[in-house]
């Protein structure tokens, strides 16, 4: 946990895939930044199951890529069935042939995805700080201060260049704008 006030260069709003990706690359590039989610941990529920060729090609520039590939299921086709009968069906076969070397839709529940990221990032030293919440965040020509609370109330502030809303559909950062 952090104390008081702390200065970084991003604050990084949800750990689902997308924050959890994010905190990747800026590993990779030597970007500091501060990760937060309001869970006690990655998801344990399926939730999103497809990932695309280009993610697939981002990874692979952080060594994750096999790693997915090797947890999941390529998808060959999809069907849609409503009342037990298939109504209508896609062919995945071909998709990106030629374009990527991730020619396919892979299939990975979402727990899953989050918890090879996570590991990732805590390989690399740094942490999500699980069970905290943004309160609320100013910004002005410096930056954006973000005000923090953990689970157990104790409050922080972040100082930061920037602040990214990875906090998903009912995003709290995208509402406050």
């Amino acid at each position: 946990m952090l104390e008081g006030s702390t200065k970084t260069d991003v604050i990084i709003i949800g750990a689902g895939p997308t924050g959890l990706a994010l905190a990747c690359q800026f590993i990779r590039y030597g970007i500091d930044f501060v990760i937060i989610d309001k869970n006690e941990t990655t998801t344990p529920h399926s939730k999103a199951i497809g990932v695309q060729a280009r993610t697939l090609e981002i990874y692979e520039q952080i060594g994750l890529a096999d790693k997915l590939v090797e947890q999941g299921t390529i998808a060959a086709k999809a069907r849609m069935i409503v009342g037990g009968k298939v109504r209508g069906e896609a062919d995945f076969s071909d998709m990106g042939k030629g374009l990527s070397p991730y020619p396919f839709i892979l299939m990975l529940e979402q727990g899953t995805h989050e918890t090879i990221l996570h590991d990732y990032i805590e390989a690399n030293d740094r942490k999500v700080l699980w069970e905290h919440h943004l309160e609320k965040f100013t910004q002005d020509a410096d930056g954006v201060t973000a005000d923090i609370e953990s689970v157990d109330g104790t409050a922080f502030s972040i100082e930061a260049k920037f602040l990214v809303g990875c906090d998903g559909a009912k995003s709290q950062v995208r509402h406050s704008l």
